[in-house]
This record gives structure tokens, sequence and C-alpha cells, in this order.
């Protein structure tokens, strides 16, 4: 997409960063939504309801629910490690009582 301005997009990613846009706040998303595609073409439409249809020339943004599926122990493993590398790392861990020892 030759014709996108890049100060523009700019401006788009520094409000994604300072307003911290969750996907499941409608509101404000979707807004911020709106503009970021009319920034990428002014022809660019925004869904609020759906996924965009099949391939179109013009940039298209939607809101629709996902799924992702993925192995649980993958997610749960990598949580674990990431406890255990926290803790050895600690130094504000609280004391163990007696009667746990």
């Amino acid at each position: 997409m030759s014709d996108v301005d890049g100060r523009a997009i700019g401006r788009c990613r520094e409000e994604l960063e300072q307003e911290g846009f969750h996907p499941l706040v409608n509101g404000s998303t979707s807004g911020f939504l709106k503009r970021l595609v009319v920034q990428l073409s002014p022809r660019g439409e925004f869904y609020d309801d759906r996924a965009p249809d099949a391939e179109v020339a013009d940039p298209c943004v939607g809101r629709d629910p996902v799924l992702f599926l993925r192995s649980r122990t993958l997610g749960f493993a990598a949580a674990i490690e990431g406890i255990l590398a926290d803790l050895r790392t600690r130094e504000d861990l609280p004391l163990v009582s007696s009667q746990y020892r």
C-alpha cells in the first residue's frame, strides 16, 4: 500500500500505546479501529459486528469473536517455568511459617 502516510500510522501507533485499548472493550477500541482503517485508505471500511468479507482491494477491519485452540499443556508448562524463573530472582518473598517446614 504505497499511498499510506507513515506519519499517520505513527500517530495511530502512539495512540494505541498511550490509550492501551483492550480487545474486549467495544466503544473506545472500535473508535480507534475506525480511525486506523481510514488512515490506511480513505476507502477503508470498519465492521463493528462481523469479520470483513472475502478479499477486497481496499482495507477492511472487523470485530468478530475468535476462538484459539491449542494444547493446554504447552501454556501450563510455560507458566510454571516463568514462575520458577521469577522465584529464582525475587528478593521480596515472605517468610515461611515454621508449621509449613
